[in-house]
């Protein structure tokens, strides 16, 4: 989303203090498993001006950390293309939110776009949605 947004500095927080450290160059990547992840990341940092990692530990994120466990489950192919998972956080029971597509074909991203982009809240937006943003 950054990358499509043409953001050239951005501020990337890892509970990994590993995965900060290697992007930083200040340790050595050595794990095969992380290679692929490591390499990706490198090449995406090279698309900002600015790019700063910075460690968060897990216990201040329950994301991240659910994150990790969902992904050492996963078994990978043995190419080294690995896709990311798309992810949406939900107010309510997944079951409610199951929909093919979205009715105007906007990315879930897009209110949020618009609100960096021009500072206004979109039209629709209720005073819970505009603490949200």
């Amino acid at each position: 989303m950054a990358l499509e947004m043409e953001i050239k500095e951005l501020i990337a927080f890892s509970d990994s203090d590993l995965l900060v450290h290697q992007t930083l160059k200040q340790w050595i990547t050595k794990d095969s498993k992380i290679l692929p992840y490591h390499c990706s990341l490198l090449t995406l940092a090279k698309q900002f001006r600015n790019l700063e990692f910075r460690h968060l530990p897990r216990a201040r994120n329950a994301f991240a950390d659910a994150l990790a466990t969902l992904a050492s489950m996963i078994q990978y192919p043995d190419e080294l293309r690995i896709e990311p998972i798309p992810i949406q956080l939900q107010d309510k029971p997944a079951h409610c939110w199951v929909v093919d597509k979205s009715s105007d074909n906007v990315p879930w991203y897009n209110d949020l776009k618009e609100f960096l982009k021009t500072g206004s809240y979109p039209l629709h937006a209720k005073t819970k949605d505009k603490n949200f943003l």
